[in-house]
C-alpha cells in the first residue's frame, strides 16, 4: 500500500508539472509571437518613411532645410465652414539659418494645399501673430504662425498635401501629408 501511494503521489507531481511546463511554454510562444508582430509593424512603417521621404513628402515634425531657412510643419486641425467647404489650419515653424547674419522676410513664401485624388489646388494665407517679427525675422530666430486654407469638405482628408514655396528658396516639389486632421 505504502508503494501505491508514493507512485500516485508522484504521478500526480509529474502530471502538474507537465501542466505548468505547457503553460510556461505557452507564454514564452505568445511573447515570442508579439515581439515578432513588433518587430514586423516597426519594419514596415520605417519602410514606409523611408519611401515617403524618397518622394519628397514630409510629416508633421519634419522640416526641409534650405539655404536660409529650416521649415517644418508642426500640426494641422480641420473645421467644418458650412456645407461645401472647410478650413484647414496648419501650424508652420521657420527659423531663419542664413549665413550672412540678414533677417529673413517670410511674406514672400506661397502656401498651398493639393489633394492627390482630385488634384484640386487651394491657396492659403499666412497668419502671422506678429507681424513685424513675420516680415524681419532676425538671423537664429524662430517663429510659429498659423496657414490657413480654405478647402473643399468632403468625408477623406487624408489625401492632402501642404506645400511651400518660395522664390529665393524653391521646394515645391516637398510637401508634407496632412494626414489624420484633427477636427475641432
Amino acid at each position: 500500500m505504502t508503494i501505491a501511494t508514493i507512485m500516485t503521489a508522484c504521478g500526480t507531481d509529474n502530471t502538474v508539472n507537465s501542466a505548468k511546463k505547457a503553460e510556461k511554454v505557452q507564454i514564452i510562444n505568445a511573447i515570442d509571437g508579439e515581439q515578432n508582430r513588433s518587430e514586423k509593424i516597426f519594419k514596415q512603417e520605417r519602410h514606409k518613411a523611408k519611401r515617403l521621404l524618397e518622394e519628397g513628402i514630409l510629416i508633421y515634425g519634419q522640416g526641409i532645410k534650405g539655404n536660409y531657412s529650416i521649415r517644418s510643419i508642426q500640426e494641422a486641425t480641420y473645421k467644418e465652414s458650412n456645407k461645401n467647404f472647410g478650413i484647414v489650419t496648419a501650424e508652420i515653424k521657420v527659423e531663419n539659418i542664413r549665413k550672412d547674419k540678414k533677417p529673413y522676410n517670410l511674406s514672400e513664401f506661397k502656401y498651398f494645399v493639393r489633394d492627390s485624388k482630385t488634384g484640386d489646388t487651394f491657396k492659403g494665407e499666412a497668419i502671422p501673430s506678429r507681424l513685424e517679427e513675420f516680415e524681419n525675422l532676425p538671423s537664429n530666430a524662430t517663429i510659429k504662425y498659423d496657414i490657413v486654407f480654405k478647402v473643399k469638405k468632403k468625408d477623406n482628408l487624408n489625401d492632402n498635401y501642404l506645400y511651400i514655396d518660395s522664390d529665393i528658396e524653391p521646394s515645391s516639389r516637398i510637401s508634407w501629408h496632412l494626414n489624420n486632421l484633427t477636427k475641432r
